[in-house]
C-alpha cells in the first residue's frame, strides 16, 4: 500500500494541477538503471509536497521540500552512463513497459526527453569513461559528480520446479528470508557459468543439508539481463571475485553497465553460461523484465534487485523484498560459510564498515563502489552488495536547475529526513548509505568550496556553460 500511494502521488498532481501550477515548472530529467526506478519515484513523488486529497503516506516536507517535478525514465544503467557521458537525452531511448514505473499522466509525458539533468547507475564510472568526461566535458560542465544513494543487495529469484523442492527437515526460512533454498558459492558460480544445469546436481544437495531437492532429472532455466545493466556490473563482479576459488570459475569480464547494448541472447557477461546450458538459458530487458520471466516459468533463477522480489515482513516492519507478489529467493553463502538472506539487514552489513572518501574529495571514481564489496567480510554480510548512483554534473547552465538539484541533495543527505528516506529505502528491501557518506556528500555537493554543485558563471563554475 505505501509503495501504491506513492507511485500514485505524482501521477494525480499532474492531473490535478492546472497549467500554470507549479507542476508546470520544468522539470529535472534523468534515467538510467532499473534498479532504482520504483524508490526514485517514490523518493521525487516525496521530495515534493504530499498533494491535498491524494492519499499518501509521504509527511516529509521539510527543509528544501518543493513542488519541483522529477522525471526517470528507466532504459539500463548502459544508457544512462551513455546518456550522461555526451550529455544526449536521445540515447536515453524509450523505456521498455515492463519496466515502466506506473506513471501515466504528467505535464511532460513524451520520450525522448528534451534534456538530461542527471543519469541513474548501478554500475560505477569506469577509469575509461572517467577520462572520456574529462576529456569531452569537464571544460564545460565541471567536475563529474558521482553519488553514491543507497545499497542494493542482487538477489536470486526463483520460481521451482512445478513438483516443488523437498528440503531437509532442519533447512527452513532464514528471518529475512522468502525461502529454505540454500546456494554455496561453489553452486552459484556453477550455475551462472552453465556448469550446473539441474536441480538434482550433487552441490545442489550438499547445500541443502544432503536432501535432494528434487527426485527426478529436472533442468535448470536461467534467465540474465539482455540490456546494459549495473545489476548485472555487480553480479559479474561477485561471480569474478569469489568463481575462482570454486571448481567453476568465471572467465567472463566484470560489467560496466553497457556491455550488453541492447542484443538479446547475446550476453557477453555470460558467454559460459549460454555454452554450458544453452536450452535453459535466456534473456529478458530490465529489472521488470526479469521479475516477469521468473515468475511465469517453472525451474527458473535469475538475479535482481531487492525491490522485485517478495517482499518479507515482521508484522508491519519490511525486512527484506519490496514486492508483495514478487518471487522468492535463495540464501547465498557470504565469506564467513554463512547462509544469508538478501534482507535489508545483512546487505547494510555488508557495506556498513566502508570507509568514506573525505568531504573534499571531487574526484568521482572515488566515490564509486568501496574496497571489498565484491565478496564482503563479516558473519551477517549478504554477499553480493554494492551502491546505486546518480551521476550529475557540477556545472548547470540554469541558476534554477543548479539550484533545484542542490536543494534535492542537500534534503536527501541532510540529518532531518534521514529517518523518512530510510523507511522509502526500507520498503523496496534497500539500505541507505553509511551515515558518514552521507554527510560528506552533503558537504561535497552543497556547500563545499569549490566542489559545489553551481550554475555555470558562478561559485564552483566561473568560465564553465553548465549542462
Amino acid at each position: 500500500m505505501f509503495k501504491t500511494y506513492l507511485l500514485s502521488t505524482t501521477m494525480m498532481a499532474a492531473v490535478i494541477a492546472a497549467p500554470g501550477s507549479a507542476l508546470a515548472l520544468d522539470p529535472i530529467y534523468g534515467g538510467g538503471g532499473t534498479l532504482a526506478a520504483k524508490v526514485y519515484r517514490q523518493v521525487f513523488d516525496c521530495y515534493g509536497k504530499p498533494v491535498v486529497g491524494v492519499p499518501t503516506t509521504c509527511t516529509t516536507t521539510g527543509p528544501g521540500s518543493t513542488t519541483q517535478e522529477f522525471l526517470y525514465a528507466p532504459v539500463g544503467s548502459g544508457a544512462g552512463k551513455s546518456a550522461y557521458l555526451a550529455d544526449d537525452p536521445t540515447k536515453l531511448g524509450t523505456p521498455a513497459a515492463s519496466n515502466t514505473v506506473p506513471y501515466t499522466s504528467t505535464d511532460f509525458p513524451n520520450y525522448p526527453y528534451s534534456k538530461l539533468n542527471f543519469a541513474g547507475s548501478d554500475a560505477q564510472l569506469t577509469s575509461t569513461e572517467y577520462s572520456t568526461y574529462n576529456t569531452n566535458d569537464q571544460a564545460k560542465f565541471g567536475n563529474a559528480k558521482q553519488v553514491p544513494m543507497f545499497v542494493t543487495g542482487i538477489a536470486i529469484p526463483f520460481n521451482p520446479p512445478a513438483s516443488g523442492l523437498t528440503y531437509a527437515s532442519n533447512v527452513t526460512t532464514p528471518t529475512g528470508g522468502s525461502a529454505p533454498l540454500r546456494l554455496s558459492a561453489k553452486s552459484l558460480c556453477g550455475i551462472f557459468t552453465g556448469a550446473i544445469t539441474n536441480w538434482n546436481d550433487a552441490s545442489l544437495t550438499a547445500d541443502n543439508n544432503g536432501v535432494a531437492l528434487v527426485s527426478t532429472s529436472t533442468p535448470i532455466k536461467v534467465v540474465v539481463r539482455a540490456d546494459g545493466s549495473g545489476t548485472s556490473a555487480i553480479f559479474s563482479a561477485h561471480l569474478a571475485a569469489v568463481c575462482s576459488s570454486t571448481p567453476y570459475s568465471y572467465t567472463g569480464t566484470p560489467g560496466t553497465g553497457g556491455d550488453v547494448g541492447g542484443v538479446a541472447n547475446t550476453n557477453p557477461l555470460f558467454a559460459q553460461l549460454r555454452a554450458g546450458n544453452p536450452s535453459g538459458y535466456s534473456e529478458a530487458s530490465g529489472s521488470g523484465g526479469i521479475e516477469a520471466a521468473v515468475k511465469a516459468n517453472a525451474s527458473t533463477l535469475a538475479y535482481v534487485s531487492p525491490d522485485f522480489v517478495k517482499q518479507v515482513l515482521s508484522g508491519t516492519t519490511v525486512l527484506a523484498g519490496g514486492d508483495p507478489s514478487g518471487p522468492v529467493t535463495a540464501n547465498l553463502q557470504n565469506s564467513s560459510g554463512n547462509y544469508q538472506p538478501v534482507s535489508i539487514a545483512a546487505t547494510g552489513a555488508a557495506l556498513a564498515s566502508s570507509t568514506a572518501p573525505a568531504a573534499t574529495d571531487d574526484t568521482a571514481t572515488d566515490w564509486g563502489q568501496p574496497a571489498g564489496s565484491t565478496n564482503p567480510s563479516g558473519s551477517t554480510a549478504y554477499p553480493v552488495a554494492g551502491f546505486t548512483f546518480v551521476e550529475a554534473y557540477t556545472c548547470y547552465a540554469s541558476a534554477s536547475t543548479a539550484s533545484d538539484v542542490t536543494s534535492f541533495f542537500s534534503w536527501y543527505f541532510g540529518s532531518t529526513n534521514r529517518t523518512q528516506l530510510t523507511n522509502i529505502l526500507r520498503a523496496n528491501g534497500f539500505s541507505p548509505v553509511p551515515l558518514a557518506f552521507a554527510s560528506n556528500l552533503n558537504t561535497l555537493l552543497t556547500t563545499g568550496s569549490g566542489t559545489a554543485i553551481s550554475a555555470g558563471g558562478s561559485g564552483s563554475c566561473v568560465g564553465k556553460t553548465g549542462a
